[in-house]
């Protein structure tokens, strides 16, 4: 009768235990790099919309709307975001620049007139 050795046993449990460590780092940072962008799509879009509503937050803007529901008035209101305008003139042009940011993200906005 054939049997694998102790060393031949504990070699395969080994490179078993080192594949399954090396899949799990892996699966950890693709879940990290989709979750960061997710976050980022959704910082953009909700930083275009406070950039071309002058600033206000959402809930400023749909205020008219009469919202009831307590958990969406807070989740409209929980985004802090900061807007910061820098305006240059050179020769008759208008140049400006305009910064959405919060503690983890930022979105810039540059344009002439």
């Amino acid at each position: 009768m054939k049997s694998f050795t102790l060393i031949e046993t504990v070699i395969a449990v080994t490179i078993a235990f080192l594949v399954t460590i090396v899949a799990l780092n892996v699966t950890k940072s693709a879940y990290f790099f989709v979750s960061n962008a997710k976050e980022r799509r959704d910082f953009s879009y909700k930083a275009t919309v406070r950039i071309f509503n002058d600033g206000k937050n959402a809930y400023e803007m749909v205020r008219d709307f009469n919202i009831t529901n307590d958990k969406v008035i807070s989740s409209l209101k929980k985004d802090k975001f900061f807007l910061k305008k820098e305006i240059e003139y050179k020769n008759k042009i208008t140049f400006f620049k305009l910064k959405v940011f919060d503690k983890h993200h930022s979105i810039t906005l540059y344009g002439l007139e």
